[in-house]
């Protein structure tokens, strides 16, 4: 009977020592857990959660931590990939978990507005033709007509200048008067939010102020940057206004620069 007593009370001292050793595994590796996160050592962090998760299956305080540190090791992964926006979601994942860690959260947070901004600049640049564009234009015009001793100004359909009693490049829009390429005419179509259809869309007019003007028509065609000069100076029976190709070298990098959003 005795054997029997002691046999029971060192199976039961074995489970509360196999026990105490779990507790103190537990609580040791969510500590170093959490140190590790506020050291940005994240794959640390990762392996002592596990560890932390082992010693208490059950537990979920460890099982949230593990699922955050997962989504946001993942998310790492993906910016690094450069797939920012799978990078965003998993961020986001992150910051909508409760209960976990609010460090990770914070970081989330800052990963995924930066990614964001990345990616909101990198859409704004990849349209073809916008205000910040236009206004990069004006600039290296004004630049450009400086280093060539000339004034340049800007010509639209509300400010359009006078060609023979012809709107420039107003009456162009409208068909009115029609701009001829290799003396064949061309359909131009005005820009705006780059929604139409013809192959050779408008973005910009600029002509200096002497006499024998230097009309410029900056053009998108078909994704190519072109750039149309014209010196004429009458109108004639057609109402074309000819024009072709600049082989200005400085117009020309200037427009593709303005294009690819640099300064």
């Amino acid at each position: 009977m005795k054997k029997n007593v002691f046999i029971i009370l060192g199976i039961l001292s074995l489970i509360f020592l196999v026990s105490c050793n779990k507790d103190d595994t537990y609580e040791q590796s969510m500590k170093k857990a959490e140190e590790a996160i506020s050291e940005k050592k994240f794959v640390k962090a990762d392996g002592f959660i596990e560890i932390a998760s082992e010693s208490r299956p059950k537990d979920e305080k460890s099982r949230i931590f593990l699922k955050q540190i997962k989504l946001y090791l993942e998310a790492l992964d993906n910016k690094k990939a450069k797939k920012n926006d799978k990078a965003i979601n998993k961020f986001q994942e992150v910051i909508e978990i409760t209960d976990g860690s609010d460090k990770l959260v914070s970081y989330a947070k800052s990963e995924k507005s930066k990614l964001e901004k990345i990616e909101k600049d990198e859409k704004k640049n990849k349209t073809a033709w916008n205000e910040a564009k236009s206004e990069t234009l004006k600039k290296f015009m004004a630049s450009f007509g400086s280093k060539m001793g000339q004034r340049y100004n800007e010509y639209n359909q509300i400010n359009s200048m006078d060609f023979n009693g012809l709107s420039v490049p107003k009456d162009i829009l409208s068909g009115k008067l029609k701009l001829a390429v290799n003396d064949q005419p061309v359909k131009v179509e005005r820009y705006g939010n780059g929604q139409g259809t013809a192959v050779n869309q408008l973005v910009a007019v600029y002509a200096d102020e002497e006499i024998d003007k230097h009309i410029y028509f900056f053009v998108i065609q078909n994704s190519i940057p072109k750039i149309w000069v014209t010196q004429q100076n009458q109108g004639n029976d057609e109402r074309y206004l000819y024009v072709k190709e600049t082989e200005n070298m400085d117009l020309i990098n200037g427009f593709n620069s303005t294009l690819k959003g640099e300064k």
